[in-house]
């Protein structure tokens, strides 16, 4: 819990467990749980592993249950979300970078899985990279299971690299046997406004914007508008209705910015707020901005309600990485603020990752964060890569930190 975390953490000593590979493949690892299955994917490695509590100082090898799913496509486990029906794993980089996400079904509980078991969406384009990042979003169409929003941040359809995101209905999956099967025949696809935008560089799916009960999708372009940056919403109703349709726009207003780079929501004491990374702002320091999604999107009020940036001189991208959740049981989200980029001392990209309390967030520029955790060697790129899981099934998530270790093991 942040309340009893020191004011600057070692990630290495002061963390309640670690777990090390026995090769260098820890910067990229993902960690996700879900009623009492825990998983980390390994996409140097090309496989997602079930593992088991407890969790103390050990390897992989130590706390490995018994479960593996393995692939042939190149970066499988760059992404891995999972429900009490799928694990859905993305590989961005597979097919010429086309990319596919694989859709397990009925697991069992040990065993080896090859990838011939699973329902694989494929890429429309090389160089597409799909499934980049996939969400789980609120089911729509009323059977019961989460529809998927996967991005594709340099897809090209009528532009170089605009990018795209497909929004996947779990009723156009239902009935499909395991094996191959284009992602353009089962979702439906929004654009970049240009070449160039990377649209889809984040994406989400847990507000509901214009307070019609139906959860909305919001997605970021990071390069478009000359590289300031844009996020469009997208309604969950246009949605459900089979329309994939902009409802709505808001440009960055920082030169080369990259606003929308990273998008999360954030809940505060009465609502649930946005959280927009914009990591090139301020010549590259980089700043976090939040905002009541609603006037934002539906009555144009443009100014955030709270401006994040780091007191560090040394800080560099600054918000190229975000994460959100309750990490102490109060109600209140955490913003965990990546910026894997930053010079700690003498140590070139040691990384910084910035924790603030959840509060009543005011409106005003904050300075300073409640915990910051910083590199202890050159190249760790500590808050590049974060994830927030329940590994102990207690009801309070823990955070999860990928970093390459100064000693392997």
């Amino acid at each position: 819990m942040p309340n009893r975390w020191p004011a600057s953490p070692d990630p290495l000593t002061d963390a309640t467990s670690s777990i090390r590979g026995a090769v260098s493949l820890g910067v990229g690892w993902r960690v996700s749980a879900h009623n009492g299955r825990t998983l980390v994917a390994q996409p140097d490695a090309q496989r997602v592993v079930a593992i088991a509590p407890p969790f103390g100082n050990q390897t992989l090898a130590d706390v490995a249950q018994g479960l593996v799913l393995s692939s042939l496509d190149v970066s499988f486990g760059t992404t891995v979300v999972q429900t009490d029906e799928w694990v859905v794993v993305g590989a961005p980089e597979a097919g010429l970078s086309a990319g596919t996400v694989s859709i397990y079904r009925d697991l069992p509980q040990t065993g080896v899985v090859p990838q011939e078991d699973a329902l694989r969406l494929t890429g429309a384009t090389p160089g597409d990279r799909t499934g980049t990042s996939i969400e789980l979003c609120a089911d729509t169409d009323g059977d019961g299971l989460s529809e998927l929003l996967i991005s594709a941040p340099t897809l090209t359809a009528n532009s170089p690299l605009q990018g795209g995101v497909w929004w996947v209905p779990s009723s156009s999956l239902t009935n499909l046997a395991d094996g191959s099967v284009p992602i353009a025949a089962v979702g439906l696809l929004l654009t970049g406004v240009s070449g160039g935008d990377r649209l889809g560089s984040s994406i989400l799916c847990t507000l509901d914007v214009d307070d019609d009960g139906v959860n909305d999708v919001v997605v970021g372009a990071p390069l478009g508008a000359s590289g300031d940056g844009y996020i469009q919403w997208i309604s969950g109703q246009t949605l459900r209705d089979g329309t994939a349709t902009a409802s709505g726009i808001v440009l960055g207003s920082s030169s080369n910015g990259w606003f929308g780079g990273q998008l999360r929501s954030l809940r505060t004491v009465d609502d649930v707020w946005l959280a927009v990374g914009a990591a090139g702002a301020n010549n590259g320091a980089g700043q976090v901005l939040l905002y009541n999604p609603t006037p934002l999107f539906t009555t144009g009020r443009r100014r955030p309600n709270t401006t994040l940036s780091s007191l560090d001189s040394d800080t560099r991208h600054f918000g190229r990485h975000l994460t959100t959740g309750d990490l102490d049981a109060d109600g209140l989200d955490e913003l965990i603020v990546g910026a894997s980029d930053s010079t700690v001392g003498d140590d070139l990209t040691a990384g910084r990752l910035l924790v603030w309390n959840g509060q009543d967030w005011p409106t005003a520029l904050i300075d300073g964060a409640d915990h910051v955790v910083e590199g202890r060697h050159a190249f760790e790129r500590v808050g590049r890569w974060t994830s927030l899981a329940d590994t102990d099934n207690n009801g309070t998530v823990e955070l999860y930190m990928s970093l390459r270790a100064a000693e392997l093991q």
